[in-house]
């Protein structure tokens, strides 16, 4: 990357996009989020406008319609089409705009189920996704399909469950871990004054997955700056904590008794186990910079700090 490239990163208000913001920030003069007040990236024209208005010459692409386990299913075609215009429409405007580079981020939702373990980047096509994120994976499918057929080197970051401030706490529709924080912070909300609530986990508890904290993606994508175009890679940290484990840690940072916690099998639990070969990754020299207690702990203590400055909008996110 040339020192005075103007790179856009789209999705820059999310959890992906803010992070590699502030961390690209430090030493580049021309980095410019783009939210949805720049532009609507589900209409063509609209983004189309923006690019040749940056014109940029490298593209970070956060942008995403984001679900958890819940919400991919109960929003399989709403989560395709949406994601299916939004990636469309950015890849289509690098194109016409003479983009240098795509960096995308992915997900491991794109691996087919069952699939072998550790998930190998080779394996991408071999079978269908999950049904409970088909509309997702498929969608992230394309955009991988659509960037390999466009003359743009690119990077697309296949990665596993990240986590950290500005993520989506919702516990409807938004991933494992957010989804949790919220719960737990509800449960112990009161004090003394009153009796703490039920923390209620869908599935036995069993599953596990790799977490990656924001931070440490956003010096992964800091690599993949100056590393040649590298397809489809997968990222992550390298360990893998069950849903258990993470509500007994949930549980020392809260403060509530263990006792208060209800797996409820009736749910689905996803896939057993989620985690990738993560060789081409090391081989570029990264290395996990962010412990996951103390991610998860950071995490928590600023959704916290969000709930006690604006209790009504942060309870509902």
């Amino acid at each position: 990357m040339k020192a005075n490239s103007c790179v856009v990163v789209t999705g820059a208000n999310g959890l992906a996009g803010s992070a590699i913001v502030e961390e690209l920030k430090k030493d580049h003069t021309c980095i410019i989020g783009m939210t949805r007040k720049d532009a609507d990236l589900r209409n063509s024209e609209e983004v189309v406008k923006y690019f040749d208005r940056v014109c940029p010459d490298i593209v970070i692409h956060c942008a995403a319609k984001v679900y958890g386990l819940g919400g991919n299913i109960a929003n399989q075609g709403k989560s395709f089409f949406e994601n299916t215009m939004i990636n469309t429409n950015v890849i289509r405007a690098s194109e016409i705009f003479g983009v240098k580079k795509i960096i995308a981020m992915g997900t491991n939702a794109i691996y087919p189920w069952p699939c072998r373990l550790p998930y190998q980047e080779n394996d991408i096509w071999t079978g269908p996704p999950d049904k409970g994120e088909a509309g997702y994976g498929h969608a992230k499918r394309h955009m991988l399909a659509m960037l390999e057929t466009y003359d743009i080197p690119f990077t697309y970051l296949v990665s596993g469950n990240l986590y950290g401030p500005r993520d989506t706490f919702n516990t409807e529709t938004g991933h494992v871990l957010p989804s949790l924080i919220k719960k737990f912070y509800d449960a112990v909300q009161g004090g003394p004054a009153r009796p703490w609530g039920t923390v209620n986990v869908w599935g036995d508890g069993s599953a596990s997955r790799d977490f990656l904290h924001s931070w440490d993606l956003a010096r992964i994508v800091r690599l993949m700056l100056y590393a040649e175009g590298q397809g489809a890679i997968n990222i992550g940290s390298g360990d893998r904590r069950s849903i258990e484990y993470i509500c007994k840690m949930l549980c020392n940072i809260s403060g509530l008794d263990y006792s208060h916690v209800r797996y409820d099998t009736s749910k689905p639990t996803g896939r057993p186990h989620c985690y990738s070969d993560l060789s081409r990754l090391s081989a570029l020299g990264f290395q996990r910079d962010t412990p996951f207690h103390m991610g998860l702990k950071q995490t928590f203590d600023w959704y916290a700090q969000k709930r006690a400055e604006s209790p009504a909008a942060s309870a509902s996110s």
